[in-house]
């Protein structure tokens, strides 16, 4: 993620909602990417949980939902 993008933008157009999509594999990556995602502006944050194409070589995306840990 490009945290100094959602700062520009925020920043060129502070009236515009920034939403931030978000893929992390660990509870602790999810806790510190939310924080610098509203630190950075993001005035929204999608979870990106099971995205089909989002790193399912790394048991996420597509493969969440074919984990029995899901």
């Amino acid at each position: 993620m490009n945290l100094r993008e959602v700062r520009e933008v925020k920043r060129r157009y502070p009236k515009h909602a920034v939403i931030v999509s978000l893929m992390v594999e660990t509870e602790d990556d999810w806790r510190e990417i939310i924080q610098r995602s509203i630190d950075a502006g993001a005035d929204g944050l999608e979870l990106n949980f099971g995205c089909p194409h989002g790193m399912c070589e790394r048991g996420m995306g597509s493969a969440s939902d074919r984990s029995p840990r899901s």
